[in-house]
């Protein structure tokens, strides 16, 4: 993870990896068929960017509890994070591998909330909860891209209070 965070995703090797964990290359490849495997694995295993689904029993609460951890863990995993997802577009191996893995499971956690709170009846019937679970990942994402840097609790609230709390009278 920090070697990723180093030198980023492309310029990652085998060999730097074996050589900073002082084993050889042969004793990686039988665990990682490739450089995307490892990398899969160790973001998977090792940053755990993906918090446990909340279950406060609201909408706001279940999402601002989730994009809250998101945030933290993301925090913490920080640096091979961002060589990763700065990388994705440049990389479609990469990308397939982000949107199968953690991307698909972030998607996936959001996806629950918003089903749960369309179910106790906080959605309008007809909501496209597909799109409503995306938005915050997106929304993260470009904060981070305009503002060259992570977003906090605060832009968090701000996704919550704009598209996941009911208004009066809808």
């Amino acid at each position: 993870m920090e070697l990723l965070g180093e030198v980023g995703y492309a310029r990652l090797t085998m060999e730097l990896v074996a050589r900073r964990s002082g084993v050889s290359k042969d004793s990686l490849y039988r665990r990682w068929p490739n450089k995307l495997a490892l990398v899969t694995d160790a973001l998977t295993r090792r940053a755990r960017p993906v918090p446990e689904v909340p279950d406060t029993g609201t909408l706001p609460g279940d999402m601002r509890a989730f994009l809250r951890a998101l945030l933290r863990a993301r925090s913490e995993a920080g640096q091979a994070l961002r060589a990763v997802s700065g990388e994705i577009s440049a990389s479609p191996e990469l990308r397939k591998a982000w949107h199968l893995g953690i991307g698909g499971t972030l998607t996936g956690c959001l996806r629950e909330i918003v089903t749960r709170a369309a179910e106790r009846g906080e959605l309008p019937a007809g909501t496209d909860l597909e799109l409503l679970a995306e938005l915050p990942l997106s929304l993260l994402q470009n904060w981070r891209l305009e503002h060259g840097r992570n977003p906090g609790d605060e832009v968090a609230d701000r996704i919550v209070r704009q598209f996941y709390t009911p208004r009066e009278g809808s």
